[in-house]
């Protein structure tokens, strides 16, 4: 399945950077995966069903629920509350000011 929302940016997968606001919306935006060749911004509140993964850095800002892997080839920055019910990988630095819960069993 392919799905390409209404703003014309393709979710699933992302071949530029990417920054996503949906604080500004009032509402939760859900997507299937993220996956980039470059830098992702993501802000919240935002679901992710699948995985969020990026060649470059990944930032997260606000509440962002990932029910997938989440994989960073290079840093990691985290501002706000962030559920993973996966791994979090990152080869780079681990930034954090908020909370992160990792729920992999």
């Amino acid at each position: 399945m392919h799905v390409t929302f209404a703003d014309g940016i393709d979710y699933n997968v992302q071949h530029d950077s990417m920054d996503s606001t949906a604080a500004n919306a009032g509402y939760v935006v859900r997507r299937t995966s993220v996956k980039s060749e470059r830098s992702i911004h993501l802000n919240g509140p935002m679901e992710v069903q699948g995985r969020v993964e990026s060649m470059s850095s990944v930032t997260l800002q606000g509440d962002v629920a990932v029910r997938g892997k989440m994989e960073a080839y290079g840093n990691l920055v985290v501002r706000g509350n962030v559920t993973c019910h996966d791994r979090i990988k990152s080869f780079g630095n681990v930034d954090i000011a908020g909370y992160v819960c990792c729920a992999y069993v």
